[in-house]
């Protein structure tokens, strides 16, 4: 109980706006992601390389940002956050033309 609750006060602290790796359960992490910056799940996709979730939180106010790899066992670890980020609008592919990107 003592490791939860310290990896959950790590998640709302320094250690995750510094992207220090920090580790809690997922349901944690929302919860802390969610209280200590205002940021909400804006994607998830399965990785090819590992088999791990990303999932990638914003506060689309503030611009603050936070991505976590989630294990098979429920126990996301950050990556990475942030600020100034900002939502792109989504583009079909089919409608760019060869050689245009995003």
């Amino acid at each position: 109980m003592a490791a939860v609750l310290t990896a959950a006060l790590l998640w709302s602290g320094s250690a995750l706006s510094q992207g220090g790796g920090a580790c809690a359960p997922h349901a944690d992490v929302v919860a802390g992601l969610a209280k200590s910056h205002g940021e909400a799940p804006i994607f998830f996709g399965l990785s090819d390389r590992d088999g791990f979730v990303l999932e990638v939180f914003m506060n689309p106010e503030t611009g603050t940002w936070t991505a976590v790899k989630i294990t098979p066992n429920g126990i996301a670890c950050s990556v990475d956050s942030g600020q100034s980020g900002a939502l792109i609008p989504y583009a079909k592919p089919a409608s760019l033309k060869p050689g245009q990107s995003l």
